[in-house]
């Protein structure tokens, strides 16, 4: 039977240790910039809604109305 280092073994571990913890910090790292990007979207967005919505233009004009041998009408 074969002995097995002891600090070989130790170190192994590190280094799968070492790659999750930058996977993970990428991951992380993406997850922050994707939700700032997705909140400046919807940020502009919503301006671009609030802008249609201000530019309506909610006017109404009524001239009246009058028949044709103008013996009745209505103002306006």
């Amino acid at each position: 039977m074969k002995k097995l280092n002891v600090k070989s073994k130790k170190q192994g571990g590190f280094v799968l240790t070492a790659e999750l913890v930058l996977i993970v910090t990428i991951l992380v790292l993406g997850s922050i910039v994707g939700m700032v990007t997705m909140r400046d979207s919807l940020t502009a967005e919503m301006e671009d809604v609030a802008e249609a919505v201000g530019a309506l233009d909610q006017g109404y004009v009524f001239d009246g109305l009058a028949n044709p041998q103008l013996t009745a009408a209505t103002a306006g």
